[in-house]
């Protein structure tokens, strides 16, 4: 039942209208209903992962609030953190080690998916309980459907305990509003997907599924095409996941906020994935920061971190090198952040702002965003080896990019997606000026804001592409 089935949206609204039909004191459970309903429809097996991890968790904090004695406190805590990272490990991580390292054998493991988004979301709710910055919850269904949200749990994203929560103790009525700005904010989510993300998979599948045939204007193309894939196939998730939620009358959190106007590296890892890099420093930096390990460095402690976010993705040699890459780039953007505001006021140039930033903003996309992607993207690897290599070759020739242009398929999935993407940076654009675009238009006027969306979905459904499989890059995380 994946965002972009027909399927789900029917599921949607048959839970909307049982939702605000049922009294409210049954609103909840019916969502976790749901929630599990929906993720069974992948595999029912996944119940026993999500449920595995949501019990232990839950109790544990139970056991952690009642204890006053610190060590008890930190056993609990312990065997909570180890049974829930062990379970993450084993399913994602025990095949991958055995097959690279060769020292135990590989397994018939399931991997359930988006077991990475809701371990760290309860592992975030342990903590926030051990440290008393949250009361542990009582009801169980809560803190379940907490864990199991259906719009989030496939791909996050990830929420914190403090946030969250306290929306299930408020009574949700029905909101025209709310249901509008999340039509609104699916239908966005949707041309986000199948309209760029899925109408450039097939080209950056052609290059990177045969590195040996592709030099320099392919292989940068390939990649550029490949950052904004990845892009607009998770933040459309995201965008879905929101305007889902909204409908309900649940905020979630933003995960991404214009992350390719970001005019250094370190401003980038502001505003991409959000969630998770807000994860990582609340509950992996600052305890480093605070703690012993605070001889490292700040530097040391920042590897460490992207380190971290690297093995997120996956124990592999080019997740781990990209995580070294981006503690690397965050270092080298703070050791000479003076030094460039300086060059920049000695050149005159901090007189111009907004050329300034659009300057930057090009050189940090073109320059630190996409060239990582490559590792980030690749299989494996040998073949991001063979990629660097051919795209820093002299066989720079720009009918190396007839193997592209002369299929009439890619040539329209390329022209189709390149509009679509200058639609999306100016509408971003224009949001950067206006607050929210969307509550701007519902108060001008209701029935034009129902027409827009209405020509929008209408538009993204025919312009869509369907002959890639449609599945989420990041569902398999």
């Amino acid at each position: 039942m994946s965002f972009t089935s027909p399927w789900y949206y029917a599921f949607l609204a048959a839970v909307l209208i049982i939702y605000f039909s049922v009294p409210s004191r049954f609103r909840g459970y019916l969502l976790l209903f749901s929630s599990y309903i929906f993720y069974s429809s992948f595999n029912p097996k996944y119940i026993a992962f999500i449920l595995t991890t949501t019990i232990i968790s839950f109790f544990c904090a139970r056991k952690i609030e009642q204890l006053h004695d610190s060590r008890a406190k930190k056993s609990i805590l312990a065997l909570a953190i180890g049974v829930v990272l062990g379970l993450l490990g084993y399913t994602k991580y025990w095949n991958i080690l055995a097959k690279s390292l060769q020292l135990f054998p590989s397994a018939d493991i399931l991997v359930p998916l988006g077991i990475s988004f809701y371990t760290f979301q309860s592992l975030g709710y342990l903590l926030d309980v051990y440290r008393g910055e949250i009361k542990a919850e009582k009801n169980f269904g809560k803190y379940a459907l907490f864990v199991s949200f259906f719009p989030h749990l496939l791909a996050g994203p990830i929420e914190a305990s403090q946030d969250f929560l306290p929306q299930m103790q408020k009574d949700k009525k029905f909101d025209l509003k709310g249901l509008a700005l999340g039509c609104m904010m699916i239908v966005a989510g949707l041309f986000k997907k199948i309209v760029i993300a899925d109408r450039l998979q097939p080209i950056v599948a052609f290059v990177f599924h045969n590195p040996t045939d592709h030099f320099g204007p392919s292989v940068a193309l390939a990649a550029i095409l490949a950052r904004y894939q990845i892009y607009c196939d998770f933040s459309g998730y995201t965008d879905i996941a929101l305007g889902s939620a909204l409908m309900f009358g649940y905020k979630l959190s933003p995960n991404f906020n214009r992350p390719f106007f970001s005019t250094s590296i370190s401003e980038y890892w502001q505003r991409w994935h959000m969630s998770l890099t807000a994860w990582i420093k609340k509950y992996i930096f600052y305890p480093l920061i605070t703690s012993p390990f605070v001889a490292l460095g700040f530097s040391g402690i920042t590897i460490i971190n992207f380190l971290i976010l690297g093995l997120w993705h996956g124990p592999t040699a080019n997740f781990l090198l990209y995580g070294i890459i981006q503690a690397l780039l965050i270092l080298l953007d703070s050791k000479t952040k003076h030094i460039r505001h300086r060059f920049y006021r000695v050149i005159k140039l901090d007189q111009f702002p907004v050329f300034l930033n659009t300057l930057t903003a090009l050189i940090t996309f073109f320059i630190l965003i996409v060239p990582p992607t490559i590792l980030f993207y690749s299989n494996d690897f040998e073949t991001s080896k063979i990629l660097y290599t051919n795209l820093l070759s002299k066989q720079w020739f720009l009918n190396d990019l007839s193997s592209i242009f002369s299929s009439y398929y890619f040539r329209d999935c390329l022209t189709v997606a390149s509009l679509a993407i200058f639609l999306m940076e100016t509408l971003d654009w224009v949001q950067k000026k206006k607050t929210d675009l969307g509550e701007l238009i519902w108060n001008r006027s209701r029935f034009l804001f129902f027409m827009i969306v209405l020509v929008a979905l209408i538009l993204t459904l025919a312009f869509g592409n369907y002959k890639s499989d449609g599945k989420f890059i990041y569902m398999q995380f």
